[in-house]
């Protein structure tokens, strides 16, 4: 014990960095036309040197060094890569990488843009993905705006995003929904999309649109998640795995003006919430947190939420 209390003490006197270099990554936009946007970023559970992004439109980069170099890739899928990129590692340092679907190559032009939703894995710390599998391949359904959660005892991985009848529509007959799917076998395959939200939005892509669904695993496989719809953040969960989920959803949260807004200045946003667990030892274990943006206190003046539940929701 003494022995351990002299290396803390060690360590305590070393110098703490007060400030780090930042690193371009990426700023190369050859060939499309989009400039990197939207990043997503994950550690290695088993390597904490070993770091995975993601970035619009179809690339990623990896690191082996703590992230202080990094190499680029240019990603490819028979189901197409088009942006809204989400990184993970299971914890067997597995790393996943979902996207939006483009499967005739056209664009928002064709009939296969946004029809799935289409996760690659790597099994080399980002150096190579395989082709990857979908989910929610609902023709003539568009698929979009996804999350990825992990459930750490299992590697259980949960996709849930928002389904649009047509997107961009204007018909009221046509609706969004949050749909979940499930892979058991490191997203070799996927479970057939369930609807979890309670309530249907439009299709336009605002406020009154069922959007921003991103899933976190509790302490005992519990999934929870969280998404934003009419000036509000509603919340689901299961207890068993993903496999059944609440009949009323639970509004977690007012979310005054609703998730789609313009900052002076910057241009549009979004408030989406985020959903995360305490799966430390300290003493929130366990606890259930959401955060979100939106503007309550006026245009001129947007702010960061945070709420938590200590019972699961």
């Amino acid at each position: 014990m003494v022995g351990c209390q002299n290396a803390l003490v060690r360590l305590a006197k070393q110098p703490v960095p007060a400030s780090f270099t930042n690193i371009i990554i990426d700023s190369v936009n050859v060939g499309i036309p989009y400039k990197p946007c939207e990043p997503s970023i994950y550690i290695n559970p088993l390597n904490t040197d070993n770091v995975v992004a993601g970035v619009v439109l179809n690339k990623t980069l990896y690191s082996v060094d703590g992230g202080r170099t990094w190499k680029l890739q240019y990603v490819k899928s028979p189901y197409g890569v088009f942006g809204d990129p989400v990184i993970i590692a299971d914890y067997l340092g597995n790393f996943y990488f979902a996207h939006l679907s483009d499967t005739d190559n056209r664009g928002r032009m064709g009939p296969g843009w946004i029809d799935r939703i289409v996760i690659q894995k790597s099994m080399d710390g980002g150096a190579t993905w395989n082709e990857g599998s979908y989910a929610g391949h609902r023709a003539p359904a568009d698929q979009d705006k996804h999350w990825l959660g992990v459930d750490p005892k299992n590697n259980n991985l949960y996709v849930t995003w928002t389904e649009f009848d047509k997107y961009g529509s204007s018909n009221k007959n046509d609706h969004s929904r949050i749909l979940f799917s499930r892979s058991t076998d490191q997203a070799n395959s996927w479970s057939e999309a369930i609807q979890i939200s309670q309530y249907e939005g439009d299709c336009l892509d605002g406020d009154q649109t069922t959007e921003g669904a991103v899933p976190c695993v509790g302490l005992n496989g519990e999934v929870f998640v969280a998404w934003a719809y009419d000036d509000r953040i509603y919340f689901d969960r299961s207890l068993d795995k993903g496999i059944t989920w609440l009949d009323d959803d639970i509004i977690a949260a007012q979310q005054i003006g609703g998730w789609d807004f313009t900052i002076p200045g910057f241009g549009r946003a979004n408030g989406m919430p985020v959903t995360g667990c305490d799966l430390s030892k300290s003493p929130y274990r366990g606890t259930v947190y959401i955060n979100y943006c939106d503007q309550s206190n006026g245009e001129d003046d947007t702010d960061v939420w945070l709420v938590k539940s200590v019972d699961g929701g």
